[in-house]
């Protein structure tokens, strides 16, 4: 659904998954948020699914080739 937040000036695409733990009658929502609002909620679960893998292949890259050692230390790297 397409909502406005008082705190944010644009649209808001939103989605909201509602789970229920069938043997405990728990229930739990997941809310996604997007500020395209062409997308349908299916795309909008999927990115948010793809983001995760994204973050755990950088982190793992990251750890092999050492890359938490860089930083830097200038704000202009380049004269």
């Amino acid at each position: 659904m397409e909502m406005l937040h008082r705190k944010f000036a644009d649209r808001l695409n939103i989605v909201i998954i509602e789970k229920i733990n069938l043997s405990t009658g728990k229930i739990a929502h997941v809310n996604l948020f997007s500020t395209d609002l062409t997308l349908d909620y299916e795309k909008i679960i999927d990115y948010y699914s793809l983001r995760f893998q994204i973050e755990f292949v950088f982190r793992d890259a990251k750890q092999y080739w050492g890359m938490e050692d860089f930083m830097n230390i200038k704000k202009n790297t380049y004269p």
